[in-house]
């Protein structure tokens, strides 16, 4: 419970980083187990989608592609350099796994603060991304560089970059078929692959 409410905590900070429109879609979607079937009516008079950069498309369409052919076969969410978010990463950066390593491991930064927070909160994760974007956005609003700001210049934004790490974002879920009562959900390669393939289609669906 303890570290619910403590993950809840953090995506709360990063969620105030962000602002959030209240305008809901009028949707009718089908969802089968292999594929998402999608019919819907977006309004164009609505930006409820305003706060997805439409740049950030290209990096989403190439990152299902890699999973779906096998390009990419060390999914690991565990590993924050090749989980959900340590993937993504990789493409904006232009970074090897193992370079991507090698630069959060120098982040003595946000290492320090970790090292710091996880003895105070038995439950702090250190290789958490919610947590490494929480740190530069939500809780010290320190200048954004490295891999994050790699990320931001990409045009992800904080909550963009915590909901694709538990694959939480509301908007995006709503035209899948993930099961998010499952035990970890957010750490299926293919609910990954939904998730994604759903982004995909708002950016594609909205007028921004």
């Amino acid at each position: 419970m303890k570290k619910i409410l403590f993950v809840i905590c953090s995506s709360a900070l990063i969620l105030s980083c962000n602002s959030k429109d209240d305008n809901k879609l009028s949707i009718n979607h089908i969802n089968s187990k292999d594929s998402i079937l999608i019919t819907a009516s977006l309004s164009t008079s609505n930006n409820v989608y305003k706060e997805y950069d439409k740049k950030i498309l290209p990096y989403l369409e190439k990152y299902v592609a890699l999973l779906e052919n096998g390009s990419i076969n060390n999914y690991d969410w565990v590993n924050n350099c090749s989980c959900n978010i340590g993937l993504l990463a990789q493409l904006t950066s232009n970074k090897t796994e193992k370079e991507l390593y090698t630069e959060l491991h120098n982040d003595t930064d946000f290492n320090n603060w970790a090292d710091k927070m996880s003895k105070r909160f038995p439950y702090f994760e250190t290789g958490s991304w919610t947590n490494r974007v929480n740190y530069y956005c939500g809780i010290t609003n320190r200048k954004v560089s490295g891999i994050i700001g790699d990320l931001q210049n990409a045009g992800f934004t904080a909550s963009d970059i915590s909901s694709l790490e538990f694959l939480s974002d509301k908007n995006i879920l709503q035209f899948t078929n993930i099961e998010t009562e499952v035990n970890k959900y957010y750490a299926d390669k293919d609910n990954l692959i939904k998730y994604l393939q759903a982004w995909i289609f708002i950016l594609k669906s909205t007028k921004i």
